[in-house]
């Protein structure tokens, strides 16, 4: 009797499989016996799409939790199924990011680049990923454990956007001011390049958590500071006295519901993130 091949997902940990990871399905005469529930119908699925697909694009599409789409697909890469995006990106894919132009949703192939976007309340981050993202956006809530043993519900909303020729994955989260600083949620920040941390022009104290939060994960950020009308903007030495930040992180102004204003301040993170040798950038 042949012997039997370990499992991929959470028995093959070599097979890393992310929310924002790129997967595409490989063509093949028959597919092999032995797959678990849910793959074959995965893999016509991506098949069908006839372009890479996100992960968390296929769990919404298949109407299955992310975590049961992750393992099914590293099964399918395991067994030759499909290919995925690399788990870091590529130094010069920041580049050609940073530098490319936008338009109408093309198929980037696997490259891939993270964005995480940050922000507190009424910030803007919702509205920004509205303004970027080329798909419509998704919400996607998950319960995650909180210190003193609470159980808090994190909402995670997904976008993408294709810029010189590289899927820019979009990931946003609001990061409360209390009880949460967004360290216990590992996804958030798995696998990203670079972060934007979007402050209210009035409240920016309260975007400490999240610059706090991306600091930990030693991730290059841009602080952005958010228009609202009639609320005057502070200068940049004072954003970075009140958010506790160095001179280092480049402070901006955007307008988060213009979608040119939006697009230059991702090309502004990338580049940054490009720049410092930081995070999982390799």
């Amino acid at each position: 009797m042949a012997a039997r091949r370990p499992r991929p997902g959470r028995d093959c940990p070599a097979v890393l499989v992310m929310e924002h990871s790129l997967v595409r399905a490989r063509t093949v005469r028959e597919l092999p016996e032995g797959l678990v529930d849910g793959a074959e119908a995965l893999w016509r699925a991506l098949a069908d799409s006839g372009r890479p697909v996100a992960v968390w694009e296929a769990a919404l599409r298949q109407a299955l939790p992310m975590g049961v789409v992750k393992v099914l697909v590293s099964e399918l890469v395991h067994a030759g199924l499909a290919e995925l995006s690399g788990p870091r990106p590529v130094r010069a894919l920041l580049e050609a990011a940073s530098d490319g132009q936008g338009g109408e949703r093309a198929d980037t192939g696997l490259d891939v680049v993270k964005l995480v976007v940050a922000g507190g309340p009424c910030a803007g981050t919702t509205t920004l990923l509205g303004a970027l993202s080329q798909s419509p956006p998704v919400a996607v809530g998950e319960r995650l454990p909180a210190p003193g043993g609470r159980v808090i519900t994190v909402v995670r909303e997904f976008g993408r956007l294709a810029l010189g020729g590289v899927d820019v994955a979009l990931v946003a989260a609001c990061l409360p001011s209390r009880g949460f600083s967004g360290g216990c949620d590992l996804e958030l920040w798995r696998g990203a390049a670079g972060a934007v941390v979007v402050a209210h022009p009035a409240r920016v104290e309260e975007a400490r958590p999240a610059v706090a939060a991306v600091g930990q994960r030693g991730l290059p950020h841009v602080v952005a500071v958010n228009t609202f009308a009639g609320v005057p903007l502070p200068a940049p030495d004072r954003v970075r006295g009140l958010l506790r930040t160095g001179g280092g992180v480049p402070v901006v102004l955007l307008d988060a519901r213009s979608p040119s204003s939006a697009r230059f301040l991702v090309k502004d993170a990338l580049r940054h993130a490009a720049r410092t040798p930081a995070g999982g950038v390799r």
